[in-house]
């Protein structure tokens, strides 16, 4: 951000005392402007582009960096660090001085969004091989069998964690919420095909664009089957491991028909943004077809 005078430079002539015209570059100011520079990549991308023409001194001004002219909208991290600087031909003269603060246009909310997820469920009970159930839940794919040591994920759901501790020890929650909506039991041995059609999606109301928009973060699913209960505590604790997140950073745990995850992040007292959550949710209706019709 710069602050510049606009001058409009000449070369005036004068006699010396030989009668000789003697050149002699002068200048005259005339408005000042308030300018944007931006450089990406070590790249200058825009150069002195006018952001408020004619500005004038102890003036508020008002800048939406985000403002898709100067294509910040994805380099913008939090917090923001403004530096301002003034160009004067005439240091020695210069009186200009800068002062700024960065301002966020949104409001802390306490976000609390609770939907139902349905499931799907295949049983078989096979006859000459272990007893087998699939659970469909959150676009994960999970297995049960009496022979296992509780249920195990076969394809991970739409929940996943990252951890990068060069970027200030920032946590990223992305949860992609996709629920089923129907009723319906099917038994028999042909084969059976399943179709969904999407209903609705949108997404939860937390700013994008920050390094973190969070304090912190409980997710919990609720669900009766205390099998079920197990298979999401344990992908919790698995996922945040394999992800690298310190154990102090988040707590997982079952609290009757819920499993959780407590995220807080390395502010464990919940001062500060340390947690960054990218979350949206899409409802689709099944429809399962082959068994004489269609069953909704």
């Amino acid at each position: 951000m710069n602050f510049t005078p606009r001058t409009t430079y000449y070369r005036n002539f004068t006699l010396n005392a030989a009668g000789a015209l003697v050149p002699e570059d002068k200048y005259n100011y005339s408005h000042s402007d308030l300018t944007l520079t931006v450089i990406k990549n070590n790249q200058i991308t825009l150069q002195d582009f006018i952001v408020q023409s004619n500005a004038s001194s102890g003036k508020l001004y008002t800048i939406d960096l985000l403002d898709p002219t100067y294509g910040l909208n994805n380099f913008i991290t939090y917090p923001v660090a403004l530096t301002f600087s003034t160009y004067d031909p005439n240091p020695t003269a210069s009186s200009h001085s800068l002062t700024g603060n960065v301002t966020y246009g949104f409001s802390e909310l306490n976000i609390t969004s609770t939907m139902p997820l349905g499931s799907l469920e295949y049983r078989a009970q096979n006859n000459y091989w272990i007893p087998q159930t699939y659970y469909y839940q959150l676009g994960g794919v999970f297995l049960y069998q009496p022979t296992m040591n509780g249920t195990i994920p076969k394809l991970p759901p739409e929940i996943d964690f990252t951890y990068n501790d060069s970027a200030s020890n920032i946590v990223t929650v992305n949860i992609n919420a996709l629920a089923l909506k129907g009723n319906g039991l099917v038994g028999g041995n042909s084969p059976v095909q399943l179709k969904t059609t999407l209903i609705n999606q949108s997404s939860l109301p937390y700013v994008q664009g920050l390094a973190a928009n969070s304090r912190w973060i409980n997710i919990a699913v609720t669900t009766p089957d205390p099998c079920g209960t197990d298979m999401w505590r344990n992908y919790f604790n698995a996922t945040a491991q394999t992800r690298g997140i310190p154990d102090s950073y988040y707590h997982t745990g079952i609290s009757g028909n819920d499993a959780f995850i407590l995220i807080n992040g390395y502010d464990t007292t919940s001062n500060n943004f340390d947690v960054n959550v990218v979350a949206q949710n899409a409802t689709y209706a099944v429809n399962v077809y082959g068994v004489g019709g269609a069953l909704q």
